[in-house]
């Protein structure tokens, strides 16, 4: 398929309803996604600027401290919109907060987009600096910073970037949380041994068999040595790679090359993979942001197109749940009147249960199910077998024979087991308010004296003289 002919990143319809559904906070139901990771020094602000033409701000104490979705759309109108996606748990005042923040500009700045970005954070509670001493501060944040941009020549493309590898203890989004619906496009430089990336390492974690991991290798120009050179080339041709989906490789724009366009950075990669050292593997289709693009467009249309159904599947059945929730609560209920009856059916719906635990109808009520250890027959039963094996075995106090077997006809035999039930004081713990009507006070049996040589005559004899 020609690149003019290619139908974008994905179905635009698709991805609006994928990118609506994160808005809304899917919470625990996941979503087809394309996720960007790498250290901080792997090239990956320059991957994501390739792919989605935007140049992130530049500015002291801005790095990354959470997840930022950049979402790119075709408008007549160019304009940019930065809003905050609450993580799943955060409660109704923050999550209220959190999406009360929404700023949009027509005119890109760097200083503008640093502007708002910053009062973003603060809105997340971000400490940037170590000078914020305010312990409610946070250094790493699950809320989602979303940048929506929007313009007459953009391509339809979502990507997630996540907190690059910082030397801290734990950001709060580890690769690890990555799953079947994630493409992870794994960033990393070509001038460092690729076996002791702990990208690649955190990668393998979340994905183990390499089936939805792409690698993208940077700083390609950086590679002097012929050896190295080489071990790239077959990494890219896959002659040595654990990876499904392979790797490619792009040409970074220079740290000190701050005003070239981005036709004018695609020119210098092709020229760059035009030389004789790259020219065999240029054929590959590997080289290049042109080529990652065409790659991403096939995976993330791929993806969407698989799993969306099964997206739909999982939010039926999460809507049927609430839907069974919010019948099970009932109308409202304003007036006393309907509040004494709605009390009073819960009564007699105790009562019935009560009554079943009672007699051991446990068919009849589905709570038997869930809560086994609402048996209260059954734990009743079993504590008299225990109560009588307990005397059977210590109630005497001394043992008449050697072979203690023989002064009784047979052990007690406890019940077996099989329900699962929560112990009675796992049951008290969890209900506090059952210490009332339960004895809670453990008997004590002390064990037997062991025999001895003297005859159980003998022992009669001394107790009766």
């Amino acid at each position: 398929m020609a690149e003019d002919d290619r139908p974008g990143l994905a179905n635009q319809a698709l991805l609006n309803k994928i990118d609506k559904l994160r808005e809304l906070n899917a919470k625990s139901i996941e979503l087809p996604q394309l996720v960007v990771v790498g250290d901080q020094s792997s090239g990956k602000s320059s991957v994501l600027e390739s792919l989605t033409g935007f140049s992130f701000p530049q500015a002291p104490g801005l790095c990354t401290r959470y997840a930022t979705l950049i979402s790119c759309r075709r408008a007549p109108e160019k304009h940019v919109t930065v809003l905050i996606i609450p993580r799943s748990d955060a409660d109704e005042a923050v999550e209220g907060r959190l999406r009360a923040f929404k700023r949009s500009i027509s005119n890109l700045t760097n200083e503008a987009l640093v502007r708002i970005i910053e009062e973003a954070n603060k809105v997340m509670g971000i400490r940037m600096t170590a000078d914020d001493t305010e312990p409610s501060l946070q250094t790493f944040s699950e809320d989602i910073l979303k940048i929506e941009i929007s313009g007459p020549e953009q391509e339809h493309f979502t990507v997630i970037d996540v907190p690059g590898i910082f030397r801290v203890p734990s950001p709060p989004l580890r690769i690890a949380t990555l799953l079947c619906r994630t493409i992870i496009l794994a960033v990393l430089p070509s001038n460092v041994d690729i076996s002791t990336q702990e990208t690649l390492k955190m990668a393998e974690n979340a994905d183990p068999d390499g089936m939805r991991t792409m690698g993208v290798l940077t700083k390609p120009d950086l590679v002097t040595e012929i050896a190295t050179q080489d071990a790239i080339k077959d990494l890219i041709l896959g002659k040595r790679n654990q990876l499904r989906l392979g790797y490619c490789v792009i040409k970074n724009r220079s740290a000190d090359d701050q005003q070239s366009t981005i036709s004018d950075q695609l020119a210098q990669e092709k020229a760059f993979f035009n030389r004789s050292t790259w020219r065999q593997v240029a054929a590959s289709g590997r080289c290049g942001i042109g080529s990652l693009k065409n790659r991403l467009s096939d995976l993330l249309m791929d993806i969407s197109k698989k799993e969306f159904p099964h997206v739909k599947a999982d939010f039926a059945r999460r809507l049927d749940q609430c839907r069974s929730k919010l019948e099970s609560i009932g109308p409202s209920r304003t007036e006393q009147s309907s509040q004494r009856i709605f009390l009073g059916k819960m009564a007699s719906k105790f009562q019935a249960i009560t009554q079943c635990a009672l007699n051991g109808y446990y068919d009849s009520e589905i709570v038997f199910t869930e809560v086994p250890s609402l048996k209260l027959i059954t734990k009743i039963t079993k504590m008299n077998e225990k109560f009588a094996n307990d005397f059977w075995r210590k109630g005497h106090k001394r043992h008449f024979s050697s072979n203690w077997d023989d002064e009784g006809e047979k052990m007690y035999k406890l019940t077996e087991n099989n329900d699962n039930s929560m112990p009675f004081e796992d049951l008290l713990q969890n209900y506090p308010e059952l210490h009332d009507i339960i004895d809670t006070d453990k008997y004590q049996c002390p064990k037997p004296k062991a025999f001895n040589d003297d005859s159980i005559m003998d022992h009669i004899e001394r107790v009766l003289h």
